[in-house]
């Protein structure tokens, strides 16, 4: 299960015990169920009063691609907290090599975000068999907190899998999960949040 550990620095994917999963996000949300050629799969909810969101979406065309949106809050600096993500990339995968890296502002809305990508290759299980696979981290920092998003697919189809995950980054209306937190009731909804009997 994806889920964050909701750690002062970087996340972790586990699955601590008070992880919830979302049945009741509408279709229409900032993550929405169908957008990019992507299909919503799974949301969950963790950390302190839950706070701290996943959002998992495959390609809706049979391609063998898993997109993973992270919402969270913390305390670090963006850059401390990119060399946390990763670091712990590098620690769940220890064949992983970095292929680049890169930083700099992102522009949405009129707003300017502080982010950051990274680039791995290592060989791992995905699409039910064992292959080399790429993996693109995306970090971006506002007011409110990160968006971690993390693209899976085969090292073969590598540059269509990035193209895919810049489309679906360009598609979700994540900047309202990264205003101030008093703003972010939007994020994904306190209808899901009370459907799921939390608050």
């Amino acid at each position: 299960m994806l889920a964050l550990a909701g750690c002062a620095t970087a996340p972790v994917d586990v699955a601590p015990p008070n992880v919830v999963e979302l049945t009741a996000v509408a279709e229409r949300s900032v993550f929405p169920v169908e957008a990019a050629g992507f299909t919503r799969e799974r949301v969950l909810i963790y950390g302190p009063n839950h706070r701290n969101y996943s959002v998992t979406y495959h390609r809706s065309d049979g391609f063998a691609q898993t997109v993973v949106f992270f919402v969270y809050e913390t305390g670090a600096a963006p850059a401390t907290q990119f060399r946390a993500e990763r670091a712990g990339m590098e620690q769940a995968h220890a064949d992983a090599s970095l292929l680049a890296e890169s930083r700099g502002p992102v522009e949405r809305g009129g707003q300017r975000y502080a982010g950051y990508t990274a680039d791995f290759e290592y060989e791992d299980i995905f699409d039910r068999r064992v292959q080399p696979v790429h993996a693109r981290l995306r970090l971006l920092a506002g007011p409110g907190g990160f968006l971690k998003m993390r693209s899976t697919a085969p090292v073969a189809q590598r540059e269509s899998a990035m193209a895919g995950a810049r489309q679906l980054l360009a598609t979700v209306d994540w900047p309202v999960c990264l205003a101030e937190p008093t703003e972010q009731a939007g994020c994904v909804g306190k209808r899901a949040r009370e459907a799921s009997g939390t608050r």
